[in-house]
């Protein structure tokens, strides 16, 4: 934490004090590379790897797994796809606007930081499959999925494609939001880890499912 602060407060002196070059035009501010853009998106792959693997590791602490334990475990995946399915749909290959270059890529802290809390959250539910989750499980999954909703949310506000497809992307932001705050509420159940994981499955697949009801209209 003390050297993220210290990075973030190097940046904002650097660019209050920093001249540009004349190659930039006088611009303080640089277009994302493709070739960082791709390395986004691979980090991203990476950390949505941890997510598969909590849901199989779960499995595999489960004794004499049968289909009560397999159901969750394969609903842990399904959560992993739709983190995977928001991301490179909606960000993955899309250059953010210049001047939010900066944003952009600190935005994509709290977001894989929040995967991989999924990734946490969907072990420890999954190791639950056959008895009540813990309340701290519970609400590890539930909050962890619902930051990483609203920072892709935040990060598409960035991208240029957003002024070419404004009523695709509204609509997304709209379901995102919504999704995030049904998540938050799942916190307050007592379910078992099947219907937890099964409704945070749905809830992030359910922007999928809005925008592609308005692209194909």
């Amino acid at each position: 934490a003390v050297g993220l602060a210290c990075e973030v407060a190097g940046m904002v002196v650097a660019l209050n004090r920093w001249t540009p070059p004349e190659t930039q035009g006088g611009d303080t501010s640089i277009a994302a590379t493709p070739s960082l853009i791709e390395r986004f998106g691979l980090f991203v792959i990476i950390v949505l790897g941890e997510v598969v693997i909590g849901a199989v590791n779960g499995m595999a602490e489960v004794r004499e797994a049968g289909a009560d334990a397999i159901v969750p475990g394969l609903l842990g995946v399904l959560v992993a796809i739709g983190l995977w399915w928001l991301y490179f749909d909606l960000i993955s290959h899309r250059h953010p606007v210049s001047r939010w270059t900066q944003p952009w890529l600190y935005l994509h802290l709290p977001m894989v930081m929040a995967i991989a809390a999924v990734g946490a959250g969907v072990l420890n539910t999954v190791e639950h499959a056959r008895e009540p989750i813990p309340e701290e499980v519970r609400w590890l999954l539930v909050g962890a999925a619902a930051v990483a909703m609203v920072s892709i949310t935040v990060l598409t506000i960035l991208l240029e494609v957003r002024a070419e497809r404004p009523e695709v992307y509204g609509r997304f932001d709209i379901v995102l939001v919504a999704a995030a705050g049904v998540t938050l509420a799942v916190g307050l159940t007592d379910w078992g880890a099947t219907v937890t994981l099964a409704t945070v499955a749905a809830l992030l697949l359910a922007p999928m499912a809005a925008g592609l009801a308005v692209w194909l209209k």
